[in-house]
């Protein structure tokens, strides 16, 4: 891939809590470690209180000055039950044109939840994808029900022309080696999307060298994906 070449990736995941945030931080700051303009954006985030808990870790890792989340609601459910009980809501049309409208970058667009969570009484986070023709990566939690999880993700991906990576992330500490192991391949074997491989459970403190080390042994397959633009 030129450092020209801007593409908008969406990072989904199966469910909520599986690591999209880290992940997509880590993607990032691989990315701009190797010369690459990268922008973040969450365009929805529920749950904050005080702050938005994923937009604060945005700007304390990536330093990251952009506007990064355009919707925010105070209680921890879909955009749409959330912005029903303060009585507003996202606009969709609003949403893909400022989206569309960032040029300057890659940009990494984080859902909230999986594909299928409401945005409004009409559109999901599928619908977002349609619209601006994204790529998608989808970070599946690797833990017991992940085979069925990402390929009923995968499914939903396959029905419409989008191309699409799997990467499984384990989601906890000190998980059965042997499930583990066979969730990947499983996956890997009936997927229609490639699957990049597996991030190990992230211990520690989340510091930006950590979270480059963490993500590297799949970067490069990351990197090929985005190449795939040139072909």
């Amino acid at each position: 891939m030129r450092k020209g070449n801007y593409p908008k990736i969406f990072i989904t995941g199966t469910d909520t809590g599986v690591g999209k945030t880290l992940f997509t931080t880590a993607f990032a700051l691989s990315l701009l470690k190797d010369g690459y303009h990268v922008r973040v954006v969450k365009p929805v985030e529920t749950g904050c209180q005080q702050e938005c808990e994923d937009e604060a870790f945005y700007r304390k890792i990536l330093r990251q000055k952009e506007e990064i989340v355009f919707y925010r609601f105070s209680y921890p459910a879909s955009p749409y039950t959330a912005g029903k009980l303060e009585g507003k809501y996202v606009d969709f049309k609003e949403l893909t044109h400022r989206i569309s409208e960032i040029k300057n970058g890659i940009t990494l667009i984080e859902g909230a939840g999986g594909l299928l969570v409401p945005l409004d009484g009409e559109h999901t986070f599928l619908d977002l994808v349609t619209e601006l023709n994204l790529l998608v990566i989808v970070v599946a939690g690797n833990k017991l029900g992940c085979i069925n999880h990402t390929l009923l993700t995968d499914l939903v991906l396959g029905k419409i022309p989008v191309k699409k990576i799997i990467v499984l992330n384990d989601t906890f500490k000190n998980a059965d080696e042997l499930l583990l192991q066979d969730n990947l391949k499983t996956i890997s074997m009936l997927a229609r999307a490639n699957v990049a491989g597996r991030l190990s459970y992230l211990m520690g403190e989340k510091t930006r060298k950590r979270l480059i080390t963490w993500i590297q042994p799949l970067y490069n397959s990351l990197l090929s994906f985005l190449q795939e633009l040139q072909a």
